[in-house]
């Protein structure tokens, strides 16, 4: 398990948060057609080497309507899997470029139910159902990959709403292909 936490200052490639998102992204939601607010990448330098060295970006639908959508609100997470690129002159939406970074691993997943951001170790779900779901992908051969969790941003961050309510976006593959991932969010 690494635990994600924020840099200190933006970065323009690999693993970030926020700002604008890496060009050549499509920021179209594919359920309703609306726009959709970019949330961050996570690339090799945090993920630890993927097929071709891709990067995954999450996305959310800005319309609340369409983030509820579905039993988990699943569909409202949007996973862009693509080479990694620079931000693009595109405006942020509503909160500053950060850089993304890990600790160190450790074997030790100290609490594998708080809201922590970090990837490997053991999901940290906020709703009951999310201890269904989680094995039924697993099941299904998707490992757990990371999370992400709002609460990450701080106070530092000038954000007026978070688009996954204050919650935590869970992420899963099949090893380390990126093209196969699929994620739901919950919020407490």
């Amino acid at each position: 398990m690494r635990l994600l936490r924020l840099g200190e200052i933006d970065a323009p490639t690999g693993s970030r948060v926020g700002g604008a998102p890496p060009t050549g992204v499509d920021r179209t939601c594919p359920t309703c057609g609306g726009r959709a607010e970019y949330v961050l990448t996570l690339a090799p330098d945090v993920l630890g080497p993927t097929v071709d060295d891709r990067v995954l970006s999450v996305l959310a639908c800005a319309d609340v309507g369409c983030r509820m959508l579905g039993p988990a609100g699943d569909r409202s997470v949007l996973l862009v899997v693509h080479a990694d690129a620079p931000r693009s002159d595109e405006p942020d939406d509503g909160f500053e470029g950060r850089a993304l970074v890990a600790d160190p691993p450790t074997d030790v997943d100290d609490d594998p139910n708080s809201d922590q951001s970090k990837v490997g170790g053991e999901p940290g779900y906020l709703q009951p159902w999310g201890h269904e779901l989680g094995p039924e992908m697993e099941a299904a051969g998707f490992g757990f990959l990371a999370q992400w969790s709002e609460v990450t941003y701080g106070r530092q961050m000038r954000r007026g709403a978070y688009p996954f309510m204050f919650g935590t976006v869970y992420l899963f593959a099949a090893g380390t292909d990126l093209a196969t991932a699929r994620g739901f969010w919950q919020n407490a």
